[in-house]
């Protein structure tokens, strides 16, 4: 378990950076309407540009900080393995929980230890269950949950749309609760960034939503900007966990610790 989150670690970080650049990249070719978002689906070709031309109308000042943040990720360069490995590392030494830490590097030292059969290793893994009930108790009672950001803000929740939209309350099945949904954020859209009441008809509907769907789209790219630049909150706070997932932790622990220490184990250690 040890071992899944160090690489864990060492992985996030690549994959948050790939991830947020995608999604942006993928954001701002939506708000410009680019043609190659069509590729393979003829039937986005009208709506890319509709979008085309509302971004035309926008501010000059507006358009050219939406071109030049679309340059600038164009000319991002990747960074490589060892810049992501030293950034893991340096959350797991600064941004990781004291107790956390303890349990991590006791169980990285016990497994060898109990590898090469090291005197009183098992017996020195009754120590992982204790540091880790005293990381969750911690954690638990003097963790703090992360605020929201600007993008949790911007984004509605999926009871505030089933509240305001689906009245009669999603259907059981996963397909029909998709397209309930997808109903309801496309009013929610529609009412709330173009400003408009809901159409009845078709045509009309569709470019509403659009019109609603553009108006978001800006919106969430200056949330996006912002949060960028906002300082990464937790550093010297420790965030609360799930509780399910401690709790799975300490459960694994335990049964590692049992394991190691039965009988048959101790006559070899």
């Amino acid at each position: 378990m040890v071992f899944s989150y160090l690489c864990w670690s060492v992985a996030t970080p690549w994959l948050n950076d790939h991830m947020e650049y995608k999604r942006e990249l993928l954001l701002l070719k939506t708000i410009m309407g680019h043609q190659d978002l069509a590729v393979g689906s003829e039937d986005v070709v009208p709506v890319l540009e509709r979008h085309a031309e509302r971004f035309a109308q926008l501010p000059e000042s507006q358009r050219q900080s939406i071109l030049d943040r679309y340059n600038e990720l164009l000319r991002t360069p990747q960074k490589g393995w060892w810049a992501y490995t030293k950034l893991a590392f340096q959350r797991l030494a600064y941004d990781t929980p004291p107790f956390l830490q303890g349990y991590l590097l006791f169980s990285f030292v016990l497994c060898f230890a109990i590898l090469f059969r090291v005197e009183g290793s098992t017996r020195a893994t009754l120590l992982l269950p204790l540091v880790l009930l005293i990381y969750v108790a911690n954690n638990q009672f003097y963790g703090k949950t992360a605020p929201a950001g600007p993008l949790e803000i911007l984004i509605p929740s999926e009871e505030t749309l089933v509240a305001r939209y689906i009245p009669e309350g999603l259907a059981p099945e996963i397909t029909t609760q998709f397209q309930q949904l997808k109903g309801a954020w496309e009013k929610y859209l529609i009412e709330d960034w173009a400003k408009e009441s809901v159409p009845t008809e078709t045509e009309p509907f569709q470019l509403a939503y659009e019109r609603g769907e553009f108006a978001f789209n800006l919106a969430f790219e200056d949330a996006l900007s912002v949060q960028k630049q906002a300082p990464r909150w937790g550093r010297g706070q420790e965030i609360k966990g799930h509780w399910m997932l401690q709790l799975l932790g300490l459960s694994w622990t335990l049964l590692f610790c049992g394991y190691v220490n039965r009988k048959s184990a101790l006559d070899i250690v």
